[in-house]
Protein backbone atom coordinates (compact mmCIF):
# COMPACT_ATOMS: atom_id res chain seq x y z
CA UNK A 1 0.00 0.00 0.00
CA UNK A 2 2.65 2.83 1.06
CA UNK A 3 4.97 1.79 -2.51
CA UNK A 4 1.16 2.31 -4.49
CA UNK A 5 0.72 5.57 -3.16
CA UNK A 6 4.17 6.18 -3.61
CA UNK A 7 4.02 5.69 -7.19
CA UNK A 8 0.50 7.31 -7.29
CA UNK A 9 -1.65 4.29 -7.69
CA UNK A 10 -5.06 4.65 -6.13
CA UNK A 11 -6.19 1.94 -3.87
CA UNK A 12 -9.80 0.65 -4.58
CA UNK A 13 -10.87 -1.29 -1.40
CA UNK A 14 -14.28 -2.97 -2.96
CA UNK A 15 -12.90 -6.34 -3.60
CA UNK A 16 -11.02 -6.52 0.11
CA UNK A 17 -11.89 -8.38 3.28
CA UNK A 18 -13.44 -6.34 6.34
CA UNK A 19 -9.98 -6.79 7.46
CA UNK A 20 -8.33 -6.25 4.66
CA UNK A 21 -10.13 -2.72 4.10
CA UNK A 22 -8.94 -1.67 7.68
CA UNK A 23 -5.08 -2.92 6.34
CA UNK A 24 -5.45 -0.75 3.89
CA UNK A 25 -6.96 2.75 5.73
CA UNK A 26 -4.37 2.13 8.18
CA UNK A 27 -1.55 1.93 5.98
CA UNK A 28 -2.62 4.74 3.21
CA UNK A 29 -1.50 8.24 2.90
CA UNK A 30 -3.75 8.99 0.12
CA UNK A 31 -7.07 8.81 -0.39
CA UNK A 32 -8.95 5.24 -1.05
CA UNK A 33 -12.07 4.41 -3.19
CA UNK A 34 -14.27 1.93 -3.16
CA UNK A 35 -15.20 1.85 -6.72
CA UNK A 36 -18.51 -0.23 -6.33
CA UNK A 37 -19.77 -0.99 -2.80
CA UNK A 38 -23.05 -0.06 -1.33
CA UNK A 39 -24.04 0.34 2.70
CA UNK A 40 -24.14 -2.81 4.52
CA UNK A 41 -26.61 -1.03 6.63
CA UNK A 42 -29.35 -0.68 3.36
CA UNK A 43 -28.46 -3.93 2.33
CA UNK A 44 -26.33 -6.69 4.01
CA UNK A 45 -24.28 -7.94 1.68
CA UNK A 46 -20.45 -9.18 3.04
CA UNK A 47 -19.08 -6.66 0.35
CA UNK A 48 -20.96 -3.69 1.06
CA UNK A 49 -19.35 -1.35 3.57
CA UNK A 50 -20.08 -0.78 6.84
CA UNK A 51 -21.01 2.52 8.75
CA UNK A 52 -17.64 2.59 10.56
CA UNK A 53 -15.76 1.65 7.52
CA UNK A 54 -17.70 4.37 5.40
CA UNK A 55 -16.66 7.10 8.17
CA UNK A 56 -13.06 5.56 7.95
CA UNK A 57 -13.03 5.90 3.92
CA UNK A 58 -14.58 9.59 4.64
CA UNK A 59 -12.03 10.68 6.73
CA UNK A 60 -9.29 9.39 4.40
CA UNK A 61 -10.70 11.60 1.95
CA UNK A 62 -11.92 8.87 0.10
CA UNK A 63 -15.33 8.47 -2.41
CA UNK A 64 -17.29 5.11 -2.14
CA UNK A 65 -19.01 4.39 -5.78
CA UNK A 66 -22.04 3.13 -5.84
CA UNK A 67 -22.56 -0.14 -7.34
CA UNK A 68 -25.77 -1.38 -9.54
CA UNK A 69 -25.36 -5.01 -8.59
CA UNK A 70 -29.15 -6.26 -7.43
CA UNK A 71 -27.76 -8.70 -4.67
CA UNK A 72 -26.03 -5.59 -3.38
CA UNK A 73 -28.45 -2.92 -3.61
CA UNK A 74 -31.38 -4.87 -2.14
CA UNK A 75 -31.42 -7.95 -0.23
CA UNK A 76 -34.05 -10.10 -2.39
CA UNK A 77 -32.29 -9.04 -5.23
CA UNK A 78 -35.11 -7.49 -7.54
CA UNK A 79 -34.01 -3.60 -6.33
CA UNK A 80 -35.74 -0.82 -8.37
CA UNK A 81 -33.73 2.65 -8.67
CA UNK A 82 -35.27 4.36 -5.13
CA UNK A 83 -33.27 1.19 -3.33
CA UNK A 84 -30.09 2.49 -5.04
CA UNK A 85 -31.01 6.40 -4.10
CA UNK A 86 -31.71 4.73 -0.58
CA UNK A 87 -27.44 3.71 -0.17
CA UNK A 88 -27.06 7.06 -1.65
CA UNK A 89 -29.31 8.95 1.18
CA UNK A 90 -27.94 7.04 4.43
CA UNK A 91 -24.20 7.63 3.18
CA UNK A 92 -24.85 11.33 2.55
CA UNK A 93 -26.55 11.31 6.10
CA UNK A 94 -23.63 9.68 7.62
CA UNK A 95 -20.08 11.34 5.52
CA UNK A 96 -21.86 13.85 3.83
CA UNK A 97 -22.13 14.33 -0.50
CA UNK A 98 -18.40 14.77 -0.68
CA UNK A 99 -17.85 10.88 -0.31
CA UNK A 100 -20.86 9.32 -2.74
CA UNK A 101 -19.78 8.89 -6.53
CA UNK A 102 -21.18 6.12 -9.00
CA UNK A 103 -19.63 2.69 -9.80
CA UNK A 104 -22.25 0.92 -12.03
CA UNK A 105 -20.42 -2.38 -12.34
CA UNK A 106 -22.68 -2.71 -15.72
CA UNK A 107 -19.77 -4.74 -17.35
CA UNK A 108 -19.46 -7.11 -14.26
CA UNK A 109 -23.67 -7.89 -13.12
CA UNK A 110 -26.29 -9.66 -14.41
CA UNK A 111 -29.00 -7.70 -12.79
CA UNK A 112 -29.31 -4.23 -11.62
CA UNK A 113 -32.33 -2.16 -10.27
CA UNK A 114 -35.14 -2.44 -12.93
CA UNK A 115 -35.05 0.92 -13.91
CA UNK A 116 -30.79 0.80 -14.74
CA UNK A 117 -30.51 -1.39 -17.95
CA UNK A 118 -27.70 -0.32 -19.21
CA UNK A 119 -25.73 3.73 -19.38
CA UNK A 120 -28.36 5.15 -21.24
CA UNK A 121 -30.71 5.10 -18.42
CA UNK A 122 -28.07 6.77 -16.40
CA UNK A 123 -29.81 10.23 -16.17
CA UNK A 124 -32.98 8.59 -14.13
CA UNK A 125 -30.37 9.12 -11.04
CA UNK A 126 -30.19 12.47 -11.83
CA UNK A 127 -33.49 12.57 -12.06
CA UNK A 128 -34.25 10.91 -8.49
CA UNK A 129 -31.63 12.93 -7.06
CA UNK A 130 -33.04 15.81 -7.56
CA UNK A 131 -36.85 14.44 -6.76
CA UNK A 132 -35.01 14.05 -3.28
CA UNK A 133 -33.79 17.66 -2.96
CA UNK A 134 -30.01 17.18 -3.62
CA UNK A 135 -29.02 20.62 -4.90
CA UNK A 136 -27.25 21.06 -8.39
CA UNK A 137 -23.68 20.95 -6.47
CA UNK A 138 -24.14 18.34 -4.52
CA UNK A 139 -25.44 16.17 -7.84
CA UNK A 140 -22.44 17.09 -9.25
CA UNK A 141 -20.11 16.09 -6.55
CA UNK A 142 -21.93 12.40 -6.86
CA UNK A 143 -22.08 12.08 -10.83
CA UNK A 144 -18.25 12.66 -11.33
CA UNK A 145 -16.85 15.56 -8.93
CA UNK A 146 -15.56 13.52 -5.82
CA UNK A 147 -14.07 11.24 -8.21
CA UNK A 148 -11.95 13.84 -9.74
CA UNK A 149 -11.03 15.48 -6.70
CA UNK A 150 -9.85 11.88 -5.76
CA UNK A 151 -7.91 11.22 -9.03
CA UNK A 152 -6.19 15.09 -8.57
CA UNK A 153 -4.86 14.16 -5.34
CA UNK A 154 -3.46 10.93 -5.51
CA UNK A 155 -2.00 11.45 -9.34
CA UNK A 156 -1.45 15.02 -9.53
Amino acid sequence: IKEMNRLGILVDVSHLSDPGFWDVVELSTQPIIASHSNSRAVCNHRRNLTDDQIKALAKNGGVMGMNFAAAFVKEDGKPKLDDLLNHIDHIVELVGPEHVGLGSDFDGIGAAPEELTDASTMPLITDGLCKRGYSDEHIRLILGGNYFRVFKEVWG
